[in-house]
Formats: C-alpha cells, structure tokens, sequence
C-alpha cells in the first residue's frame, strides 16, 4: 500500500446518536494527537442528557504515531496487533488487557508505520449535534449541519458513532437513513464506529460478541448503501461500510490505552485518502432541502414506513414457541410480576437471568435473547414461571496460603481504589468461587413473570402494544406484586418519556408497584469514587420520578448470562434476590381497566362531530392558502421595493463609491468591536453575535483591520440580515481583529443623508409593507395551531374507547345529553386531556404542508427557491454556496460583509 498524497488539511465529519460517545471521542482524538491535553470529563456526556448544541469545529495536527505497551520488568514488548485471536486462553487475554501501570507501561513505538504520514498533517474535524436528541431539536441540528457541511464540502472521513450497547431503533434508523440521503456523493468515505465495546468481551471465544457486532454493521450497511450512487443495491448481497470498535474508557490501564490510541490512529489514517466533495449546485441543495426529516413525516409517510418496518418484520424467522414444562409449585405463594420495556433494554435476558437464578442447572436459551440489531417487537404477553427460595449469593476469594475470604461487594466498593475494585469484580474462576446461601427455613415461592411485546419507540406499534398489554391482563384476572420497567443505558428520549408517562396512566392502579431496572451497566462503574455516573443516576432518577408520580425502587444490573467472572455473575444473582424478595414484601393488587367504551349515542354523534371537524379543517386550510398567496405577494413587493432602492441608492453614491467607507460622510459608525484571539484558535462574527437583527438600520459598510488572521468561511450577502464569517489564526502568535459596522446618517427628521425623496418614500412603503407582513404571518401561525386541534379532536372522536377521566369530564358536563351537542365544548374537553394521550411525536400531513413563516432565527432559506436571490438579486445565484473554490472569490461584489482595510503585521 503507497503512502498516501500530502494535502494541506484533512476534514473528517463526527456524527451518531445522542451520547454514543461524539464528544468522548473529540476528547481522545485530542489527547492522542497532544498526549498533555488532558480528557475533560465536563464535556462528556453524562448518559442522560445531549453535550453538543450546535455543529463545532476543531483542529489537531499529528504525523499518526504509533504506541507500543511493554513490561516494566523486563521491556519486552507486548505484541497488540489481532491480540484477541493470538492470545489462545481467555483467561490470560483479560489479565493482559487489564495489566496495571505497575506491571506495563505506554510508549510510542520506535518504528513508524511506512503506510501513514511522513510529516505533521493537519485534521478539521466537525462534530455535530446528537440525533434524535433528548431537547427534541432534531430538524433544527439537521439544518445546521447541512449548513456546515455546504461551507466545508471536502471530507475525507465521515465517521458515524453508533453505541454497541445500544439498540438500532427505528427512531434511530429513520434518522440515519435520512442523512444516507444527504450524503449522496459522499458513501465512499464513510465508516461505521462502535462505541462502548469492553475490551474484555471482544476475544475470539466471545462468539456471540464477534456475530452481533456483524449483524450490527450488516444492518447499517444496509440503511446506507440503498442511497449509495456509486454502488448497485442489492439486497442479499450487501457490501459492508469500513467498521472499527472502540472502548473509550479512562481507564489507567496500559494496554487499554495503547488499544484506545491506534484505533484512532487507524481513523485518522482512514481520514487522509482522498476527500469526498459534496456537490453543491443548486440542483442538489434543492434536493436536499426536498429531503423531509423522519420528525416531520405527515400520515402518508409514517403509514409507508410502517408498511416497510412490517415487510421487513416478515422476512425474519419466526422463533418456535417454547414450551415451558410445569415448574410445579402450584401449592406455593404466587407472586406475579409485570415487566415491560421498550425493544431491547434487556426484557427477555431478565427474564433468562430469573430462571438461572432459580435453577443454576438451567441451560439459557439464547435464541430468544436478541443482540441488539432487531428493531421489531414481540406483540404477545408471555408467562415464564419458576420456584425460588430466594437465596444469596457469597463470594469467596481464594488466598494464596490456602483457604478464603469472603468478600462484601457494596463494602469493597467504598474501602477500595477504582483499579483494585475492577480488578476484584473481573477474578477468573481459578481465584474466586460463589456459594448459594439459604437460610434455615427459608420460604419457597413460585414466581410468574408477564413479560410485554416491547414498547417500540418509533411509536408506530405503541399503541397497539401498551393496550394488548393492559386487556391481557386484565382478562387473566391475575393480581400483581411488582412492576419492573427496564432501560437500556443511553438518553432519556421523548419517545422513551412519552412511554413511560403513558404506562403509568394506564396501569395506573399498580403505580406505587412499579420499579425501574437499569440494563447493561458496567459494574466498575459502581464505585464510590465515580461521582459522574453516580450523579448520572441520580439525574436519571429523579427525571423518571416526574412520569410515575410515586416512589419507585431503582436496581442496577448487568445482565450478561456469559459474564466469565464469578464475581460479576455473583453481583447479577444478588441483584436478582433484591428485585424478587421486594415483590414479596408488596401487596397484590389486580389491574381495572382504564378505558370506558363510548355509549352508541355517543358513537352517533362523535360521527357528525368528524365530519363538522372535517368540515371546519378545510375551511382553515383555504384561509391558509389564501393568506399564503398574500404573504408571497407581499414579499414580492418588499423584493422590488429593495431593487429599486438599491438602484437608486447606487447612483446617488456612484462617485464615493471608490472612495474608502470611513471617508464618506453620509456613513457613521453603529457598532464597533475588537477581539484577541488568547488561547482560542477561532473567531466568529454574525448578525446574531452583533445584535444587528435587533436594529432597524441597513448596512452598508463592514471595516475589518485584522493581524494574523485569515477568513476560515463566510456566509450571507447584501440585503439578508443572516450573515455570518468565521476567522482563524494563522499560527500560534497573538492575533487580533477590530470590526467597524457603519450605516447611513439619520437627519433629524428620520430621512437619510443623502437620501432623496423618492429614496426616502420608496422606504417608508417598505415599512408599511413589513407591517402587513407581520400581521399576515400572525394570522397563519393561528391558523396553523387550529388545524392542529381540528386533527387531535378527529383523533379523539374517532376513538372507540375513552380514558376514564376524560369520559367522566363529558358525563359531568353533560355534554351528550343535550339536543344540539355544542361542538367547542367537547373540543375543549378532549384537547385538555390531548397532551398525555396523543403519542403521536409528528405532525399531522395537513398541518406539515401549511407554510410556517420565518422567525428572527431562521435564515433566508426560503428566497433561494424563488426565481431571484434576496442576497444578491440575481437569478440563480446560489449564494448559499459561495465556498466554492475560494470563498473570497465568488460573489464577492455582492457580499453583505466586505473586507476594508487590511493590515497584516
């Protein structure tokens, strides 16, 4: 393999679903490039909540070194290249990966890899705003995403983060599949990276680990090559997207590191072959502006995505019922447990982990154990029954004089350092054994589990699954000791909220039983020293303690069947005790239905009411059409009003037009600001850092005196109030530049100097005009907002069923039982219980095609579908795409921000 072609800077676009590890990596690419920037842990995720607001920008340079572990005592050098397969006993692979820095040390190696780099390369990485993020702002980051990605249009890497740990949602697989659509051109420098994989399970025995990160890729390469112009689709034979696994964990072993760092060496190798450049004419900015984000589907849309997340559903084998043989115990205490959750937070390895627990000589059946890759749920409420005594667990240590001593995890965990709590939790077999512990009259108990379809978070099924759920239950007649609602690690989505708040309104009778059980979570972790994923847990808590209104037990658990160490198999069993032994200590209580059938009157006339609804949005929807055409007219009107202005502005001005902006006497300075660079590399000057939106006066003139800096991009032109220039250092010497904003003189009487009369009234029928504007949009976003209840009262009257409040309110207003049932009546009713039961995240198709007009915040997007550019008046100017080539080039005549004096030092 030859050595790849030099090129001044490298760009490498960073995306994945919110806290899959974005910022964790920027973090670890930086200290692997300057080994002395510390990993701020401030701006990691917490598990919780998304870190990155807005697309950032950073840069590293480094010639890709190499680091090599070796022994302390004797300097040979560990061999880390395919150390899973070449290390034969499991065993003495996880002793080595977790070598303290007391026995091994980090360097970087005395050879250098012929394939990479001979010199220092420089990296620009973006990093971008998580996908279906937690604030609920996903249209919103896609916009400026794109935006950034039409300034840079170069990369040679774009990397997509997805969480090992995590399942492919089809909330998540929407969003991906979305911007496969944008990124067409550009598949052939894409790579999937999987985060959050433990170093510790990834050898060659782990056959189950090395077949789910398969099938993981083997799915998202299937989301992507479909929009892939460079490659034929073909189904069964799919080619894979470039892969690697990553921990990221900071961690103070050795040979964790060295994994850590030449992982991202390989990135950032992968990231200087040939860029990938995003085709920017306008053809294909109006292609991808005509993308429709999954979070603004109208009905049509989500109704065709079901239709495939079925198709697709079909195709998988059908798993064979289990036949679970009479366990017996028919004489025993019942205790009944409802577990429910949404697809693969760890329902059926919960359910298999119970069943170890009670019969260590149980075999797990793994094939009803999904890895992670199916986004499709189960739709039937399966019974797994089992006897207990409800036994604990202890561990014994083995000393190296013989005997052992018993170890108290929750007791380690305090008295212990972080490293010696992990190397206690990961003892093999050959240093720790586990004993049952059954006190003398112990109670057996037999225990029924209700396991539940999974509530997916696409929300396509919800419905369809919380319902069968509740009517299952409640024709079993049985009463139930518990509710165990388990969660994967990773953010506390809308849809995951929505799910939650949902459940505890329907199975509200059992409120008080239920109890939340945290999946997947690394036991190190638990230390008392980890303040972070203790607070996490802590935010955690009490975020899910709004939706269930009650106190609620909490349990962590890693339930892992193939844990190969008896301790962390011990800590998963007594976790197991704690969750069982708490159902028996509840009263039972049996499950009444919250939903009342709407009475045949009720029926008969909601059907009248659904037309008059109809009726009503159509009405809307004309009016809407109507003031839209007003808008565009007025908008059309402002448009001319501005050409003739600026017509006649040019040749008042034509002689000082040469003239330098501070000689002129019709301009006075409005804003003026300095900056100094400090320790940051970057500036940014706009519309909105300046407050100039927020000012009724035009500019005309932006004086820029800089030293030692350059123009990174620029956006914007002349007449949009959005505009935007990034500056940045040349070098690491003291940089600085001051900003000069000048408008035109204001006489006393509020007309221009210089301005002539028929200037000065072309002005004022501009502002009458901005007047009318204003109001027209005002009327659209009412009628907007009145579609939107016109739609959720159609859902509601078209429902057969009611909850029990909701039919209560109508039965005491008393609202059918008048002769002419007043309609805005029972809409105020149905609308006030609207924002609990309607789970629907979208917006309905007719509300999505009314034209929402532009805020203070938005850009001047909507111009450039129209014939002429707001920036520069001319047809078919692109303006938006003005980073072609060079950006101080193109349109430079027309651009709103135009460098003055420039002195260089």
């Amino acid at each position: 393999m030859s050595r790849p072609p030099q090129q001044s800077k490298y760009s490498v676009l960073v995306m994945g679903k919110t806290q899959a590890g974005k910022s964790t990596l920027v973090q670890h690419i930086k200290n692997y490039a300057n080994p002395n920037h510390p990993i701020d842990r401030s701006l990691i995720g917490n598990g919780n909540l998304s870190t990155t607001r807005s697309p950032q920008l950073f840069h590293v340079e480094s010639n890709l070194p190499v680091y090599e572990a070796f022994r302390l005592d004797s300097g040979d050098v560990i061999d880390l290249d395919d150390l899973t397969n070449k290390v034969e006993d499991e065993e003495v692979y996880r002793k080595l990966v977790m070598s303290r820095d007391t026995d091994v040390g980090m360097r970087v190696a005395a050879h250098h890899d012929p394939n990479g780099p001979s010199e220092v390369v420089e990296f620009r990485f973006l990093d971008t705003p998580g996908l279906n993020d937690t604030s609920e702002s996903d249209t919103g980051h896609a916009a400026d995403i794109i935006k950034e990605m039409i300034s840079i249009r170069s990369f040679n890497l774009i990397v997509i983060i997805v969480s090992y740990i995590n399942p492919l949602t089809q909330e998540q697989q929407l969003a991906l599949e979305y911007y496969a659509n944008v990124f067409k051109g550009l598949h052939t420098r894409i790579m999937f990276l999987h985060t959050h994989v433990d170093y510790n399970e990834i050898h060659h025995t782990n056959q189950t680990h090395h077949l789910n990160l398969k099938m993981k890729n083997k799915a998202l390469s299937k989301m992507f090559r479909p929009y892939d112009s460079d490659t034929v689709f073909d189904e069964n034979n799919i080619q894979d997207y470039t892969s690697r696994t990553i921990d990221m964990v900071t961690k103070k072993r050795p040979v964790i590191k060295c994994l850590i760092r030449n992982t991202i060496r390989e990135i950032l190798n992968l990231a200087t072959a040939p860029a990938a450049i995003l085709d920017t004419s306008s053809q294909n900015i109006e292609r991808i502006r005509a993308i429709t984000h999954p979070t603004k589907f109208n009905d049509d849309e989500r109704k065709r995505v079901k239709q495939r997340f079925l198709a697709e559903a079909a195709k998988l084998p059908k798993q064979k019922e289990e036949e679970q043989a009479d366990v017996g115990g028919s004489d025993l205490e019942q205790i009944n447990i409802l577990l429910i959750g949404d697809v693969q937070s760890g329902k059926s390895s919960l359910v298999e982990t119970f069943r170890l627990y009670a019969d260590p000589t149980y075999t797990v059946n793994t094939q009803h154990i999904m890895q992670g890759n199916s986004r499709f749920a189960d739709e039937k409420v399966k019974i797994t029954a089992f006897l207990s005594d409800l036994h604990t667990i202890q561990i014994r240590k083995k000393k190296d004089t013989g005997g052992y001593e018993v170890i108290n995890l929750e007791e380690e965990a305090k008295r212990m350092t972080e490293e010696d709590f992990e190397d206690l939790l990961n003892l093999g077999q050959k240093e720790a054994e586990i004993f049952n512990i059954t006190s003398n009259g112990a109670k057996r108990y037999r225990f029924n589990v209700y396991e539940g379809p999974s509530l997916n978070e696409s929300a396509e099924n919800f419905e369809k699954n919380i319902f069968s759920v509740h009517s299952t239950l409640v024709e079993s007649k049985a009463e139930f000791h518990q509710v165990l609602f388990t969660l994967a690690p990773g953010p506390i989505t809308s849809a995951i909220r929505t799910t939650i708040r949902v459940c505890a309104d329907i199975f509200s009778d059992l409120s008080h039983l239920f109890s939340f059980v945290h999946t997947k979570v690394d036991y190190p972790k638990l230390h008392a020293g980890n303040k972070q994923f203790q607070e996490s847990m802590k935010e955690r808590q009490e975020l899910l303690q709004r939706y269930i209104q009650s106190g609620s037990d909490t349990y962590l658990i890693d339930n892992n069947l193939q844990s190969y160490s008896p301790v962390q198999r011990a800590k998963t069993q007594n976790v197991l005790h704690d969750i069982l032994k708490a159902a028996t200590n509840h009263k039972p209580i049996a499950l009444k239905s919250p939903l009342m059938k709407k009475t045949p009157k009720m029926v008969s006339i909601d059907t009248t009411l659904k037309w008059q609804a109809r009726d009503e949005f159509q009405k809307t929807q004309k009016e809407i059409t109507k003031d839209n055409g007003e808008l565009l007219e007025i908008r059309n009107k402002i448009r001319k009003l501005d050409s003739d202005y600026k017509a006649k502005d040019q040749e008042v001005n034509a002689a000082q037009i040469q003239k330098d902006a501070s000689s002129r006497d019709d301009l006075e300075v409005i804003y003026q600001d300095a900056h100094e660079f400090g320790k940051v590399n970057f500036a940014e000057i706009s519309s909105q850092t300046m407050t100039l939106t927020k000012q009724a006066r035009q500019i005309e003139e932006v004086s820029i005196v800089n030293n030692n800096v350059d123009i990174e991009h620029s956006l914007g032109g002349k007449g949009c109030n959005h505009w935007k220039i990034l500056y940045r250092r040349k070098n690491f010497d003291a940089a600085s530049l001051v900003v000069t904003l000048y408008a035109k003189k204001q006489s006393s009487n509020g007309t221009l100097v210089g301005e002539t009369p028929e200037m000065t009234d072309i002005r004022l029928q501009r502002a009458e005009l901005e007047k009318q504007l204003t109001v027209v949009e005002e009327r659209i976003r009412s009628k907007w907002h009145l579609q939107k209840e016109y739609n959720l009262l159609r859902d509601w009257i078209s429902r057969e069923t009611l909850p029990k409040a909701v039919m209560q309110e109508l039965t005491k207003e008393e609202v059918y039982e008048t002769k002419d049932t007043p309609f805005d009546k029972i809409k105020a009713i149905y609308l006030k219980s609207g924002g609990v039961y309607d789970t629907d995240p979208c917006e309905s198709v007719e509300a999505s095609k009314v034209h929402a007009p532009l805020t203070e915040t938005e850009d001047c997007e909507d111009y450039f579908k129209d014939s002429r550019c707001q920036i520069c008046d001319e047809k078919k100017c692109n303006c938006a795409d003005k980073v072609e080539d060079d950006v101080e080039e193109v349109c430079r005549k027309d651009m709103n921000v135009r460098r003055g004096t420039v002195n260089e030092e």
